[in-house]
């Protein structure tokens, strides 16, 4: 299977409060994308505008926002953006607090997987993003 390679600068925002896992989660991902990073969701939503990114990953379990509220508020700004929904506890595909995300990833994970799973966010963001241009075009 080919992996999918962007032709642009990906933008990544990552969202947790642990700044360990802040520490490797840009270490695995700035040496092919841009990574902005937030120890929490308050900063991080009043610095987020449509378009500044093109994947979010955020931790559920946060002090002050929970993660699956960062999540539906970045939505209500930017629906082409995508969402991935990390945490350490095993959330079944049902959950409620999974309906807003595009991806969820369990941690820990390894490297190969995240990039994996970001690879996939990158592409149906090409793909929505394309899809919205269409739809412009048509009007």
């Amino acid at each position: 299977m080919m992996s999918y390679e962007p032709i642009r600068n990906v933008r990544l925002l990552i969202i947790d409060d642990d700044q360990t896992t802040l520490r490797i989660l840009s270490l695995m991902l700035s040496k092919k994308h841009s990574v902005e990073l937030y120890s929490n969701g308050e900063e991080a939503l009043d610095n987020y505008s449509p378009g500044n990114c093109d994947v979010v990953l955020v931790d559920l379990a946060m002090e002050g926002i929970v993660g699956d509220e960062v999540g539906r508020r970045i939505r209500a700004r930017d629906a082409e953006v995508v969402l991935v929904l990390m945490s350490g506890w095993s959330i079944h595909d049902g959950d409620e607090r999974r309906r807003i995300f595009d991806f969820f990833i369990q941690k820990p994970f390894e490297k190969k997987q995240l990039e994996a799973l970001v690879a996939r966010a990158i592409e149906l963001r090409d793909m929505r993003t394309m899809a919205s241009a269409t739809e412009e075009e048509m009007l």
